[in-house]
């Protein structure tokens, strides 16, 4: 979603905190879905728009495990501190005396641990050696020669409370409550993709055709793609909220 940074709003956007906007149905169903697919690139590795996203680094245990090895002072300026993905394999999962951890494989002698939050219990109850686990933690530096992770959630659930969190800031920028510039584009995105829905269409009930439509804005040139978004953001200021695109 990051080309569109440029290419919607080509500049700020701006909201009164005195006027609203409406969103419709189909709206909703396109923020949800353009959130979904923001998170879903950061997690594979991409370059994602949300904020909550830019500090996430995608590791592999090992690459941890070798730089603690190599350098634990380099290592503790890398992962202590930092929100970390760790995707990996689990060698062994245990219950800690009531603070689960994952102990992954193939990462040094003792394991790279990777400690969940009590909430993740089902979750962990589930997986078995070997299993592929994408746990997203913050470093804690290392204990005896053990890389530790801790406040871990898999990325699924990761996923869940982020979504949730934008979802609301959207909201509250259709309620002309203020927003990040990153809620702004996607609030702007979703009006403009919600042009090209049929009008008789319901994606609150049939998700396709507001898929169809944001993959036909995928297709548009970039200048298209900025025509569509200035003209929404000019209809939500018309329909009450102060949202528009200064250009540069």
């Amino acid at each position: 979603m990051r080309q569109f940074v440029a290419t919607a709003l080509a500049g700020a956007l701006y909201a009164s905190g005195a006027s609203a906007y409406q969103p419709t149905p189909n709206i909703r169903v396109i923020v949800e879905q353009l959130i979904e697919q923001d998170l879903q690139t950061s997690i594979s590795g991409g370059k994602a728009l949300l904020s909550a996203t830019t500090d996430l680094a995608i590791v592999d245990p090992r690459t941890v495990a070798i730089a603690y090895m190599r350098n634990e002072v380099a290592a503790n300026q890398a992962y202590e501190g930092h929100v970390t993905m760790l995707r990996g394999q689990a060698m062994s999962i245990q219950d800690g005396m009531g603070k689960p951890f994952v102990e992954f494989a193939y990462s040094g002698e003792w394991g790279v641990r990777a400690y969940f939050i009590p909430s993740e219990q089902g979750e962990l109850a589930k997986l078995r050696r070997l299993d592929h686990v994408d746990a997203i933690c913050k470093g804690d530096g290392v204990i005896m020669g053990v890389p530790i992770f801790k406040g871990c959630v898999m990325a699924s659930t990761w996923k869940r409370i982020v979504a949730s969190e934008v979802n609301r800031n959207v909201s509250d920028f259709y309620a002309g409550r203020g927003a990040t510039q990153e809620t702004k584009i996607i609030g702007v995105l979703a009006v403009a993709i919600g042009g090209l829905v049929p009008k008789a269409d319901d994606c609150s009930h049939d998700k396709d055709s507001c898929l169809s439509a944001m993959q036909k804005f995928h297709s548009l040139t970039t200048q298209e793609q900025s025509d569509l978004a200035a003209t929404a953001a000019e209809n939500m200021k018309k329909a009450g909220l102060m949202a528009g695109a200064r250009r540069e």
